[in-house]
This record gives C-alpha cells, structure tokens and sequence, in this order.
C-alpha cells in the first residue's frame, strides 16, 4: 500500500527500449509464424530472416544480447539480415470490389488491371505507407490498404509475415539433425514433469532407463549427456527396470518408456 514511486528520468534508456521493441515485434511474428507452420517451439529451426527499410527496426540484432534472445525464445539456429526479402517472399495486389466498385463505377475493371499490375517497388510503398496513388481516367487517385487484398507468395520451405515495416522470414525446413534435437527436448520436457510428478525434489539426482524404437535410441545416445544435464540425471541407460517410478509417453511418432 506504498505510494508509486517518483519516475526517475535519468534511468530511462531510450536506446534500450527501442531495441526491446525491435525484439518484441520479431518474436511476436516468429510464434505467429511457427503457429501457421504447426512447427512445435521445441523443435528447432535453422534460420530467421528478417527485413526492414529503416535500420532502427533491425538496430538489436547487432548486439548479441539481443539476437541471443529472439535465438532462444524462438528456438532459431541464425538470425540473418536480409536488403532485400524478394527472393523468399512476393507481394501482389488485388482489387477489393466490394470496397472499390461504388467509387469508380464504370472504370472499375481499369483500376483493378492498374492495381494487379504494381511494380514490386509500387507495391513495398503500398505496404509500408498504408496507400498509394494511381493514375485512372486522366486523374490522380488514392488507394488505401483496406481497400484492397494483399496477395503473399512465399517460396517453398518458408513463411513469412510483416507488422508495419518489419518483416520476418522463417526457414521450416527440418533436417534429420533438427528433428532429433527437437524430439530431444521433448523427452527432457517430459522427464521433467515426471520428476514433478514423482515427488521429487529440484536438486534430487537421479537414474534413468528408457526401452523405445531405435529411431529414439539414436536420439538417446546423442543427445545423453544434455538429457542427463536437464534432467539432473547421474546415469541414462537402456531397457526395463524394476524400479518405482515407471512411466510411457509419445515423442512424434514414438512411445518411449
């Protein structure tokens, strides 16, 4: 029930909550993107893409603090700058006649051949100021956003999305490598909750043996040092043992004991 305190001009870092922003909004749109591609944030990803025509919306990712935290949270191998994003993502446009047809009537169909016809550049402006002006009948007119579809390709592997002048590009491709760290981390998520589970406590060590598919023992053996790591485990072996604490639980497509 204390009063707020006095703000303290003097400890604002202006830079610092610009950068934060900048992250912010590309991790906001990696989930978005993850969530379109139903890629699960615990299997990893090998690169990020992103774009912006104004260097302050990029301005974090030249501070490895930064990059480092869109890395983890979106669970990203490389984050990469890119000039230019045409070669992973188009953009076209397409009338919206509902919106568009009472304003221009009998030119209509013009405007909509003038609109589907924007050059790349044309179309970046339209994106990134909200209109554009096109030339109809002899006379100058201002076509909006929202007046209008936005049209997305994206190449084959990817997906992409924009919030203002920020763009995102997400490699989901999954390697072999990718998918067994991914289902690595699925089994330390699951040995954890069965820990909590068990009753035991943060700091109890423990033993495990794990009977599952060779699919998942290859996995077992690669990643057994960082399983052992995570999970506070002294020992990772194989096969059934009489012991208490027993459990199964799917990984993909794999039942592991």
């Amino acid at each position: 029930l204390e009063l707020w305190p006095a703000v303290q001009e003097g400890e604002i870092d202006a830079g610092l909550e610009k950068r934060m922003g900048g992250v912010l909004k590309a991790v906001s749109l990696g989930h978005a993107l993850r969530n379109a591609a139903q890629t699960k944030v615990r299997t990893p990803l090998a690169e990020l893409f992103v774009h912006s025509p104004y260097p302050v919306e990029t301005e974090w990712l030249g501070m490895e603090e930064f990059a480092f935290l869109v890395r983890d949270e979106l669970n990203i191998k490389k984050i990469t700058l890119l000039a230019d994003p045409g070669t992973y993502v188009k953009y076209g446009v397409k009338a919206d006649f509902a919106k568009l047809g009472k304003r221009f009537g009998k030119n209509m169909k013009q405007a909509a051949r003038t609109l589907a016809g924007l050059a790349p550049a044309d179309v970046k402006t339209l994106l990134s100021k909200g209109e554009i002006s096109i030339e109809l009948d002899g006379k100058k007119e201002v076509i909006t956003k929202e007046e209008v579809q936005i049209l997305q390709e994206t190449a084959q592997g990817y997906v992409a999305g924009a919030e203002g002048d920020l763009t995102v590009i997400l490699d989901t491709r999954l390697t072999p490598e990718l998918v067994n760290e991914g289902m690595a981390r699925e089994i330390v998520n699951r040995i954890q909750n069965f820990r909590k589970d068990s009753g035991f406590e943060v700091s109890d060590r423990i033993e495990l043996s794990c009977r599952a598919p060779e699919e998942v023992s290859v996995v077992l053996r690669e990643f057994g040092e960082h399983i052992c790591m995570e999970t506070l485990a002294e020992k990772l072996g194989e096969g059934e043992r009489d012991w208490q604490f027993k459990t199964a639980f799917k990984a993909g497509e794999y039942t592991i004991e």
